[in-house]
Formats: structure tokens, sequence, C-alpha cells
């Protein structure tokens, strides 16, 4: 049993997986959403990640805003997981709030001396990191 993450994002779709212990979380791929990567094509890599890696579950990152309201971008969060439950059957798809990850990404980003020009190559699958390794943590009852 294992979780993919996904950060949705305008541009990029970064993903996280979950050791099969449900510890650590790990970068897994940036999908790139171009004009010509329709949804139907993200669902088919989506599929096919989670049959490869035996996933049984998907987090979402949540974008909240930093006072717990929603805001426009939770929006085609929600209309995205709906999207993929009707396309992907007997899967479980959860949200997770997600604020703040990218703020932390960009730090440790800094801290092992990336510089902020080659930082958004990066930011997408490392904040689906952050992202799946708060959830696991919660449902851990980890409170670091």
């Amino acid at each position: 049993m294992r979780i993919i993450c996904i950060d949705y994002g305008r541009f990029n779709i970064g993903t996280a997986i979950s050791d099969e212990s449900l510890t650590i979380a790990r970068p897994l791929q940036l999908i790139q959403r171009k004009s010509d990567n329709s949804f139907k094509q993200i669902i088919g890599i989506l599929k096919g990640l989670m049959l490869e890696f035996g996933v049984t579950d998907i987090v979402i990152g949540y974008p909240l805003n930093m006072d717990g309201t929603e805001g426009k971008a939770c929006e085609y969060v929600k209309d995205f997981k709906d999207r993929l439950k009707r396309n992907i059957k007997n899967i479980n798809v959860m949200l997770h709030d997600e604020r703040l990850s990218t703020v932390i990404v960009q730090r440790l980003l800094k801290s092992d001396g990336i510089d902020i020009k080659n930082q958004r190559k990066y930011i997408d699958v490392q904040s689906a990191v952050v992202i799946l390794q708060s959830y696991l943590d919660r449902v851990r009852g980890d409170n670091l």
C-alpha cells in the first residue's frame, strides 16, 4: 500500500509517493500542464504511476488561505478532485492543507545552495513531498 500526493498547480503538477510503511514521502515526478497535455493524458500518467507503485490513496494539496478560508484556488483543486474520482475508480482521494509548503521548500532549496532562478524546476515536486509528509505524520499522530 502506498499513497501518491499531488500538488496541483496552474503550470505543473508535482507528485510524491510514500514508502510502503506509510512513513516517508519521496519525490516522484513533475507533470507539466501544457495545452497539449489534456486532463485525459494527466489521468493516464497518474494511472500508470498508481499501477507501477501499487497506490491505494491519493492526497491532493489543498491551498487554503492563511486564515483557513477557501479561495479561488480551492475551487480548482476540488474540481480536479471530483474529476479524478470520476475517472479513477476504487481509489480514495483526500484533500490535505498545503499552507506554507512552497515557503518551506524555497527555504530548504536556498539552504541547499540552489539559487532562486533554478528553484522553479524543483518546487512543485518538493512541495508534494512536504504535503505528503505532513499528511503521513498527521495520520500517524506525530505532532512534530
